[in-house]
């Protein structure tokens, strides 16, 4: 026996078609847009750097963030040494980060071995502050 009624459109069928007529007109408009012109080598660097700078400084804020207030602001020049030993510490820690590409691809790392309060987490923050924004370094910091 044969229906006089139309057979009603399956739901899923409704959702398929109502999803290509809508990817039909975001595609038109979109390939109706004339082509942006190609970026100079000066913008595109621009961009770049751009970039790169905004991600050593979210790195950074993360970092200075992990560290804690004590240490936030610490850097290897606001490191006061009040003996010869400290002062040949700080001038280790400077010459290593000052040479850290060539460092990290021989492997060589630090390592401050002295009794507490003399100021070993004011360099190990003062240097990774040093890297994270020098040569864009991730650094986690764990105390």
């Amino acid at each position: 026996m044969e229906s006089d009624q139309a057979e009603t459109p399956d739901p899923a069928t409704n959702m398929i078609q109502a999803t290509r007529s809508t990817l039909s007109e975001i595609g038109e408009r979109f390939l109706s847009r004339p082509c942006a012109e190609p970026l100079t080598e000066e913008e595109s660097e621009r961009r770049l750097l751009s970039r790169e700078r905004s991600r050593r400084n979210t790195e950074f804020v993360a970092f200075r963030n992990s560290v804690g207030q004590r240490y936030r602001d610490c850097t290897l020049k606001t490191f006061v040494a009040s003996l010869t030993e400290q002062q040949a510490a700080v001038d280790a820690c400077i010459g290593y980060v000052e040479d850290f590409d060539k460092q990290r691809q021989v492997g060589n790392g630090i390592l401050l071995f002295v009794p507490p309060g003399t100021g070993k987490d004011h360099l190990l923050v003062g240097m990774c502050r040093y890297v994270i924004l020098e040569f864009g370094a991730s650094v986690m910091w764990v105390n």
